[in-house]
């Protein structure tokens, strides 16, 4: 409705073989052309988001309720007035639960300690039907020919949850059809918090790549302080703290350059190569972290 779904529908539309993405400054350009010649046998009937079948809760980071779309195959149906769509809270059955249900109730796992099925369920108990907070038929002319647009009237998408969807009113060989989805999260607590350690890794070891921070950190001028006039245009005096001089040399690819500057919220580094015809700026290849008074300048 808002033309926030057109992205998903042109990248899981079902003709498409081939996409291509490029970056000019701040613009990104995405290309998903539909392919003429996609053949019938490697279309599916629907495309569905979020997918079936265990729905990892990775693919919702950022977003506690997603969604629903469904894009049926429009060779085959076709949409009509009397379109409907149903959700139900869902209880999976699959035949390890109930060896589960059966063994000691001393030895049974916690709900979020259970690894992902092995096996799909053979039946499903519904326990409550879920209305829904809006739903549309978008037959614009953006990737497939129309997709049918729903969300629930659910807060948010829990770890464990199992819902049910019905469609109903298509126009084609099939007028009802089913889709269960099951969120479950696809890795441990270590592996999705692995990058997160990386990047702190990677942040302490800028710091102690600094020689300064191996040592005494050298007097301030007591004339730096917070407190300056920009009536004259000035600006806030800034001091190198681990590099003192102006030329030094160096064989790293990375450098790290610690300023002081009382009183700035935020300044920009650029790089320059020097060649025999003038300089060229070397463009986003510089990284500036703001620490209180102190810069970081990667």
């Amino acid at each position: 409705r808002s033309r926030t779904l057109i992205l998903r529908r042109q990248l899981l539309n079902s003709k498409l073989r081939s996409m291509g993405g490029s970056r000019v400054n701040d613009t990104c350009v995405l290309r998903a052309p539909p392919s003429a010649d996609a053949s019938k046998e490697d279309e599916p009937d629907f495309v569905v988001f979020p997918p079936e079948g265990v729905c990892p809760m990775e693919l919702l980071v950022g977003c506690h309720l997603p969604t629903w779309t469904i894009m049926p195959d429009s060779q085959q149906f076709q949409p009509s007035h009397s379109l409907q769509v149903r959700m139900w809270r869902v209880r999976l059955l699959r035949r390890e639960d109930t060896a589960d249900a059966e063994a000691d109730p001393t030895e049974r796992r916690s709900r979020s300690s259970y690894p992902l099925p092995e096996e799909p369920p053979y039946d499903a108990i519904r326990l409550e039907e879920l209305p829904l907070s809006f739903l549309t038929c978008d037959c614009a002319a953006e990737g497939n020919s129309f997709c049918i647009i729903f969300r629930p009237q659910l807060s948010r998408i829990s770890e464990g949850d199992q819902l049910e969807v019905e469609l109903l009113g298509l126009r084609g060989s099939s007028q009802r059809h089913h889709f269960f989805h099951e969120f479950r999260s696809c890795g441990e607590l270590a592996w999705q918090d692995h990058e997160f350690f990386e990047e702190v890794q990677n942040f302490c070891k800028m710091f102690s790549d600094i020689d300064v921070f191996k040592g005494t950190l050298p007097a301030l001028p007591k004339t730096l302080s917070r407190s300056f006039s920009l009536a004259d245009n000035s600006l806030p005096d800034l001091r190198p703290i681990s590099h003192l001089s102006k030329d030094f040399k160096t064989d790293d690819m990375e450098l790290s350059m610690y300023f002081y500057c009382a009183g700035a919220a935020a300044f920009e580094a650029d790089l320059y190569l020097q060649r025999s015809d003038g300089k060229i700026k070397v463009d986003r290849s510089t990284l500036v972290f703001n620490l209180d008074d102190h810069f970081l300048v990667r």
